[in-house]
This record gives structure tokens, C-alpha cells and sequence, in this order.
């Protein structure tokens, strides 16, 4: 998906904006076996008076807060000072992140195997105070699994007096799991997940195992794949030793930051794996999810491709993956299977195999859907397809399916003479429209550019078969009661579709009201205008937001498209780079405290506008009295033909205005000639507090319309 530098950093503002505060940092443990319940941590920014717990996904899994639970009674420290003291440190406690869980069985271990002198009921009150210190500062959640849960990943956000807060992942799977101790060998039975935390500098977790001589093994740490900010503070790496600590293996990276090792044992025996940071840090965020056992370390499947509300079958490994796939499902989307979710490129399109003999082959016409994988260096896959009309191409997916692969792609004609060939270049998928430019018989060859194998499967595009997709960026918008905000959708079309599509917003809560409008045929994208009544109630959820068109064949039939617009995350990494992260659910809280400034747009009655002229927008910065906050000021939805001198201009505390200069280009004539029927075309201005970073809570302008007047210009106003 592009997007333009300005838009980008005006939708970070948006974003960052929106949120308020209310910010899940680490929630441990990370996950929990079908069937299981899990009492977590949850830990982040402005989380004080959760009022309830969200969990998005599947079904299957339930998470209600727990009470404050009882106050720590620091009567019991002289009892832990006496009992314990040989062991931890007496600060210890508060110097350490551990759960409720890991804290009895770490007073458990002392008893068991270092002999320490403490009687049952001295056990259960140090157990009890150090409990309780453990939940204190943070928010505590008890997560029940159901035997039948499916496997896969889950978004849990937490209701606050702040709005509504960011999500971090849950997993279920089906291993039996175990709680890691810090600086701890822990013994462990495969295959198993051991849930764990760096949360000390120079940690090193280790886990003992036995094995068998000639046993493939695999140990696959999720860290960066449960939460994707946290290269900013967490780089885990693994070392794998024999029983007399040699080392026999490492990874410091594999899925991005994310460590495997695969590994053969060479001799019946004990061995320690070690997890640490790769720089000896530690962070109550350093969160991760270590699988070990004989596992597939591949979790893409063995098939990649799918039709919409048909059943699918793949393979991961030795194990077996059966799903139903939803009828409105399009694009990359992830189906459970036992070792997590896994990404299937859904369309409604024959699925025309794998690579194969070209020789012994029939062409499989176009358009379909194919899938590979490539393992070694050399390795060439062949496509033999026939294209029944000129211009259809192809698009290949690898980044989307979590693959490492960069690969080339190489177009031959009948005479095996190239027609293309294109090299996947950064972190856009492979495109080569236009690649089969005649009707005729193709072999399509797929190569790996860089060594690094890897899943991949492609799709025909350019063959007519209209389709769209949908984002909302942000994700969500916190807003105090009498506040307005303001998201944004964006369609992506694709083949012929034309048409206007129609949006629908579902699951607003009490006191919201949004104006949810069109795309309409001549833009990709539409303002949600959210509102929030001055007695709306503190809270909030999640909600989901559908776009529907209309489709009309060769014979006149008509039927409805539906698609569900896929939320997006901005957020700016420790290089100051953005990275978007998709999630399963958009959400709109309504916050307790009021923004510190309010925007307005003065003084415009009405502006004409034609190419090639100017003219200025002054948005006013109202803040309460004494009120020195920073403001950034971006636009948000500039309609098609329309430019602006600057894309974000920033207000410091003793100014209260900013002054934008719109401009209409030689391609704004369209919009003299727009049919009166279409819906009209909006834009306004965010604003959002804390300086050049923009981090605190937003507002924006009531919405500007766009029209042209008869005469040729274009008319904006209120």
C-alpha cells in the first residue's frame, strides 16, 4: 500500500493524537494453552481506572479484570527479610517484574529445592504479600481459554476513564505452557511454550531438556510477532549448549528480530537452551513465547491460496490445517492453525497449483492463483499459464505472508525470449502489470534474489474481475465528551470497479455519534466525522466499519459487494521511521479529560478556487484560559486536484493560529464537472498537543466541503 510522505506523517499525527495515553506496553503472559486460564499483567500508560477488558478475534476466550486485590501488607516483610533473605535481595520485590504465578513458584522452589525453613502458613503469607506487590502499579486480567478455542492470536485493549487503549497480542495454542523464572534454569518436558520476560539487565532464562540422537528439533522464540514496537527496546536472541556447555548453535534473528534454531541432536543426552538480550538489556516489555519441540520451524502453510467461504486444506509440517473461510474474506488473510495463525491469499479465483514440468505441463489459464516455496539457492519454479486477453499481469506476495523471501520474477513468451523481468525492491509486494502484453502461452520463473528463501504465491491481476479493499487510519479515536474527531478511509481498487462504495459503521457506543459517508467514483477516500455528546459516558469499545458496491455482469445481474475496512496502526519507531501495523479492530473510547486547546476555522464564507489559484485557510487555536500547550496542525482528507503548502505546521504555546495556502491544480477541473448526485468532497484540519511529536490528546475543525461553482471555479466552504 503507498502513501506520500505528508499523508503519512498527517495520519501519525491523527494517531498518536487519538490515543490519549491509554497504552498496553507488555501484557505477560504473552498467551495460554486451549483450555487453560491465565491470570495477566498488563502494564503501559495511562491504564489507571480500567473499567473492563476487550479481547478481538476469534472466539473462545473471555477476560475479566481482577479486583485490586488485597493491599500488600508490608507487616509480612520482616517475615520475608528472615525467610528470605538468603535468596533475594529485600528490595527484590520491587525491583522485579514477575507475576502473581511466577512468585509462588518461585517461594515454591526455594522450599523444594534449596531447603529453605518456611513453614506452610509463613508460605502462603510471603506468597500473599508478594502477590499482592506484584499487582500493584499495574492492571491485572484473568484470560479463560476454551477447550475449543482456536489457535491463533487475539487483541486485548483495556476500557479506561482515558478512552479506549492500544492492543497487544494473546496467543492460544495447543502445547502445554510454562512460566520462565528470571536467571533461572527451568526444566522443561517437549514440545512446550515457555512464557518468559526479560525484565533485568544481563538476564539469561534457561531451559533443560533431554533428547534423542538423530531428533530434529526446532525452538521458535515470538517476540517482534506479539508486539512489533519492541525492537525499539528488546533484541532476544537464543544459544543452544550440550551438557558441557559447549555451544552447538545459535540465531540471533530470523524473522526479523525473531530467533529459531533448527537443530538434529547428535547424541542421546541433556541440553540447555539460553534466551538473553542481545545487548544484555532488560524491560518489563521484553515479552516472548519460546515453542520447543519437534515443530515445523516454517508456519506458512503448504498451500497459500483460498476461495472465499469455501473450506481449505493445507499442511504445516507434520501437522494438519482444515478452516472455513469466510464468504466476504479478500486478500492476505489468517486462518487458525495448531501452532498459530498463518496467512492464505484469499480470492475468488482457481487455484492453479504449484510449480511444475513446463515440458510435460498444460498451461493453466488465467486468471488463478498459484503458490511455492523456495529452498534452495538455485532453485527455479515454473509457471506455464495462457493469458485469453491481452494486458493481464501479476502480483506476488512475500512480505505479507511473513516470508523472508526477496524474490525475482522472470516473464517468458512461446520462443522462451524474456518479456520481463522485475527484482522486489524494499517492502512493496511484487507488481508487474501488464507482464503477459498478448494472448498467448507464458512461463512465469520465480527465483530467490538474495539467498534467504522463503513462501510466496501470486495472483493474476489486470483480468477484470473487480474488487476493493478497505483501511481506517488510526485505528481509533479517543475523545471527551462535546469533542469531535475525525478517521480516515481509503479504499484500494482494483480491475473495473468504478462504482461509489458505501460505508457503514457498526458497534458506536453510547453518546457517539459519526457521519459515515461514500467514496465516491472520482476519489479512494472518505472522513468518519465522530462526535462525542457532552453527558456521553466515560468508556467506550470496539467497532468495525463495512463498505458495500454494487456490481452489474454482462446479463444484468446485480449483486453486493461487501468488504471489511482492516484497521491500521501508525507508529513511529527509534529511528523516527513509520511503521503501519494492521490490526483486527478499530475502537472508539470516550475520554475524562478535555483536550488542552480546541480548533476553528474563521472568517471563510466561501472560496473559489480554480487551477492554478490560491487561496489561504486561517485555523484558529482556542485554548482554556492560561492554556500554553504546542499544537501540530495537519489536514486530513484533501479532496483529488487540491494541494497545500505545508502538510503539518507546528503552533508553539504563545501563538494561536495557522495560516495554510490551498491551491487548485490543472487536475482539479474535474470537480466543475462532478455530478450533482455524488456525494460532496470533505477535508478538515487536525490538531494535535505535545510539541513537534504530537503525542497528546486531538480535536479538529468541522468538515470543509468541496464543491465547484458553475463558472469553472471551486467553491470551499463551511
Amino acid at each position: 500500500m503507498k502513501r506520500t510522505l505528508g499523508l503519512i506523517f498527517a495520519l501519525t499525527l491523527v494517531s498518536a493524537a487519538f490515543a490519549q495515553n491509554p497504552r498496553i506496553a507488555a501484557l505477560y503472559p504473552a498467551g495460554a494453552q486451549a483450555g487453560q486460564s491465565v491470570e495477566v499483567a498488563i502494564r503501559g500508560g495511562g491504564l489507571a481506572g480500567a473499567k473492563r477488558v476487550v479481547v478481538n478475534g476469534a472466539p473462545g476466550v473471555k477476560a475479566e479484570l481482577v479486583g485490586g486485590g488485597v493491599a500488600a501488607d508490608d507487616s509480612i516483610r520482616p517475615l520475608f527479610n528472615a525467610k528470605c533473605v538468603t535468596c533475594h535481595e529485600s528490595r527484590s520485590p520491587d525491583n522485579r517484574t514477575m507475576s502473581p504465578e511466577q512468585w509462588a513458584s518461585t517461594v515454591d522452589r526455594m522450599i523444594t529445592s534449596r531447603g529453605a525453613d518456611i513453614k506452610k502458613d509463613d508460605r502462603d503469607k510471603v506468597v500473599g504479600w508478594l502477590q499482592a506487590r506484584a499487582r500493584a502499579g499495574q492492571v491485572t486480567a484473568k484470560i479463560s481459554v476454551a477447550a475449543d478455542a482456536p489457535p491463533g492470536v487475539r487483541e486485548v485493549r483495556l476500557v479506561t476513564e482515558q478512552g479506549v487503549s492500544t492492543p497487544f497480542s494473546f496467543e492460544i495454542g495447543g502445547l502445554p505452557e510454562q512460566l520462565a523464572l528470571p536467571n533461572t534454569t527451568l526444566n522443561v518436558t517437549l514440545p512446550t511454550v515457555i512464557n518468559g520476560a526479560l525484565t533485568q539487565s544481563a538476564q539469561r532464562d534457561k531451559f533443560v531438556f533431554t533428547a534423542k540422537k538423530g531428533e530434529a528439533l526446532t525452538f521458535n522464540l515470538k517476540a517482534y510477532r506479539l508486539n512489533e514496537q519492541c525492537p525499539m527496546f528488546f533484541n532476544p536472541v537464543l544459544y543452544l549448549y550440550n551438557a558441557k556447555g559447549k555451544e552447538l548453535g545459535k540465531s540471533l534473528g530470523r524473522i526479523d528480530i525473531d530467533p529459531i534454531l533448527e537443530w538434529v541432536c547428535p547424541d542421546d543426552g541433556e541440553y540447555t537452551l539460553v534466551t538473553r538480550d542481545l545487548l544484555w538489556k532488560g524491560n518489563p516489555a521484553s515479552i516472548y513465547r519460546l515453542a520447543m519441540g519437534n515443530l515445523p520451524a516454517d508456519l506458512t502453510l503448504s498451500n497459500l491460496v483460498g476461495r472465499p467461504g469455501k473450506s481449505f486444506s493445507a499442511s504445516m509440517g507434520n501437522l494438519s490445517v482444515e478452516a472455513q473461510l469466510d464468504r466476504d474474506a479478500a486478500g492476505v488473510t489468517m486462518v487458525p492453525t495448531p501452532l498459530g495463525d498463518s496467512p492464505v491469499l484469499v480470492r475468488d479465483l482457481p487455484d492453479g497449483g504449484g510449480a511444475i514440468e513446463v515440458g510435460l505441463a498444460t498451461a493453466v489459464t488465467l486468471p488463478a492463483m498459484f503458490s511455492g516455496r523456495l529452498t534452495q539457492e538455485s532453485q527455479v519454479d515454473r509457471f506455464k499459464v495462457l493469458a485469453l486477453k491481452p494486458g493481464m499481469g501479476l502480483e506476488l506476495y512475500t512480505k505479507r505472508l511473513g516470508s523472508s523471501l526477496r524474490p525475482r520474477v522472470t516473464i517468458k513468451d512461446e520462443k522462451d525470449a524474456v518479456v520481463q523481468t522485475r527484482v522486489m525492491d524494499g517492502d512493496e509486494e511484487l507488481r508487474m502489470p501488464g507482464c503477459f502484453p498478448k494472448a498467448a502461452e507464458y512461463v512465469v520463473e520465480v527465483t530467490d534474489s538474495l539467498a534467504s528463501g522463503g513462501a510466496y504465491c501470486w495472483e493474476t491481476i489486470g483480468a477484470g474481475i473487480p474488487d476493493f479493499s478497505l483501511t481506517i487510519t488510526p485505528d481509533g479515536a479517543n475523545l471527551a465528551p462535546g469533542r469531535r474527531a475525525a478517521l480516515l478511509v481509503r479504499a484500494t481498487r482494483r480491475e473495473a470497479l468504478q462504482g461509489p462504495i458505501t460505508l457503514k459503521l457498526r458497534g458506536l457506543p453510547s453518546g457517539i455519534k459519526a457521519e459515515v459517508g461514500v467514496i465516491p467514483p472520482d476519489d479512494d477516500k472518505a472522513l468518519i466525522l465522530i462526535s462525542a455528546d457532552d453527558q456521553a459516558a466515560l468508556g467506550g469499545g470496539t467497532i468495525t466499519l463495512e463498505g458495500t458496491t454494487e456490481l452489474t455482469d454482462s446479463q444484468g445481474n446485480v449483486r453486493t459487494l461487501k468488504r471489511q475496512a482492516r484497521p491500521i496502526e501508525l507508529y513511529r519507531t527509534q529511528n523516527n521511521n513509520l511503521r503501519p501495523i494492521d490490526r483486527s479492530a478499530a475502537f472508539i473510547g470516550i475520554a475524562r479529560e478535555q483536550p488542552p486547546f480546541g480548533l476553528s476555522v474563521q472568517g471563510i464564507e466561501s472560496l473559489d478556487l480554480g487551477p492554478g489559484k490560491t487561496a489561504t485557510v486561517t485555523v484558529k487555536v482556542v485554548r482554556p484560559t492560561n492554556g500554553r500547550s504546542d499544537v501540530v496542525i495537519s489536514v486530513l482528507g484533501l479532496p483529488p486536484g487540491i494541494t497545500i503548502n505545508q502538510s503539518a505546521i507546528y503552533v508553539p504555546g504563545n501563538k494561536d493560529e495557522a495560516i495554510f495556502t490551498l491551491r487548485g491544480t490543472d487536475n482539479s477541473k474535474y470537480l466543475g464537472t462532478r455530478d450533482a448526485k455524488l456525494p460532496p468532497l470533505k477535508f478538515v484540519f487536525v490538531g494535535a498537543a505535545g510539541g513537534r511529536n504530537a503525542d497528546a490528546p486531538t480535536d479538529s475543525t468541522a468538515p470543509i466541503t468541496v464543491t465547484a461553482p458553475r463558472e469553472g471555479g471551486i467553491k470551499i466552504g463551511r
